[in-house]
């Protein structure tokens, strides 16, 4: 194992000593991002984390996507007469696919997605708590729109990125420390063999070909991989995975 590997390990062991774990996280009724009425039936949408990039706190004029995008990007440019707060060009090394993408290939992801923030206990806090977690910039980084399609709702055990799955891991567990949220034996298990140099097998992830597909902004990208750990080999990886977990970590009921 390298240094680098090493010191990941054991950053994730030290935020992993401080999550609570619980064995599985129900899905809790009642989440819903949109803000507006739904066309169909007239009703008034729920709006639970509030008007998306809209954080009534922020005093800089900004949306916190343009935020993101500002921090973020390179050689960003803005449009005129909007005080540096319309990011309309930019580029950067996606975070989960290593490839270069522009700013039409962009996407802004929250790393711990809000429906299953909502189910680990966001349900329970005030309005301005969730809108405060939905602009947070330490849970928001911008990727390809692909990627983040393809990640959805997922937590670490059901998706990983094909390129920097340990620090995206450190992440997602600084997050969820950050708010007191539990996570499940299955995230934490994936959390600690990812770090310790496992490979990620049993989790969603994108073939060579998409990730050269993302640099090129190919318009048409072929399916993801998924369900993985239903398959022989995937469910011998998830074993695999579960064995490393257990040599290297606390146990869920610690």
């Amino acid at each position: 194992m390298s240094t680098a590997t090493q010191a990941s390990s054991a950053e994730v062991e030290n935020l992993l000593s401080t999550i609570t774990v619980v064995e599985s996280i129900p899905h809790v009724a009642g989440y819903e991002r949109g803000c507006g009425t739904d066309k169909k039936t007239g009703r008034r949408q729920a709006c639970v984390f509030g008007p998306a990039w809209n954080n009534p706190r922020n005093r800089s004029g900004c949306d916190t996507r343009n935020l993101v995008l500002k921090a973020q990007l390179s050689d960003v440019q803005y449009k005129p007469g909007k005080r540096n707060c319309k990011v309309i060009a930019g580029w950067r090394i996606d975070p989960y696919t290593g490839a270069r993408i522009t700013l039409k290939q962009i996407a802004i992801d929250h790393v711990v997605p809000l429906s299953a923030a909502w189910s680990a206990g966001a349900w329970q806090w005030t309005p301005q708590q969730r809108v405060t977690f939905a602009n947070d910039p330490d849970n928001l980084l911008a990727v390809s729109s692909s990627s983040n399609s393809s990640k959805s709702d997922s937590t670490i055990s059901e998706w990983l990125p094909p390129t920097g799955a340990c620090p995206y891991v450190v992440q997602f567990l600084t997050v969820v420390r950050k708010y007191r949220l539990p996570i499940s034996a299955a995230d934490r298990t994936t959390a600690a063999a990812t770090c310790a140099g496992a490979p990620p097998q049993g989790v969603q992830l994108m073939k060579p070909l998409q990730r050269a597909q993302v640099a090129a902004g190919a318009r048409r990208r072929p399916g993801w991989i998924r369900n993985v750990a239903n398959r022989r080999e995937g469910q011998q990886w998830r074993d695999q995975l579960i064995r490393w977990g257990s040599a290297s970590s606390r146990s869920a009921t610690e």
